[in-house]
């Protein structure tokens, strides 16, 4: 189970071939993909997002899990975010991978920090 932070989902969309190979991939693997909400409100509101982009986004949400964020996962985010000094969408993207045994992929370093999850680089 893997859990894609919106800038794996931002290379993917732009046909970037590793974040591309991985998706489809895991697609035809039958893998699990979740993303956050936090991901969900970022990729669709990233400002150079098109209009192409968007479209393809919403017809692959039907291949992904979106979490929102409940109390547990709320207080896991406020401890990745005071522990390790994170983002507050980072907080809440690595709490989502907490809580699911999943491992996150992310070009974003400061998840590689984290010794709770698993962040797997791209």
């Amino acid at each position: 189970m893997f859990v894609l932070d919106t800038n794996t989902l931002i290379y993917f969309s732009r046909g970037e071939t590793a974040a591309a190979d991985f998706i489809l991939g895991g697609f035809k693997r039958g893998e699990k993909f979740l993303i956050s909400i936090i991901t969900f409100v970022e990729f669709l509101s990233y400002p150079t997002i098109t209009q192409t982009e968007q479209s393809f986004f919403s017809n692959m949400l039907t291949g992904l899990d979106v979490r929102v964020v409940d109390f547990p996962l709320a207080m896991r985010a406020v401890a990745f975010r005071k522990m390790y000094r994170l983002k507050l969408g980072d907080s809440i993207v690595a709490a989502v991978a907490f809580a699911n045994g999943a491992t996150l992929v992310s070009r974003d370093k400061d998840f590689k920090k984290i010794k709770e999850i698993e962040a797997l680089s791209l």
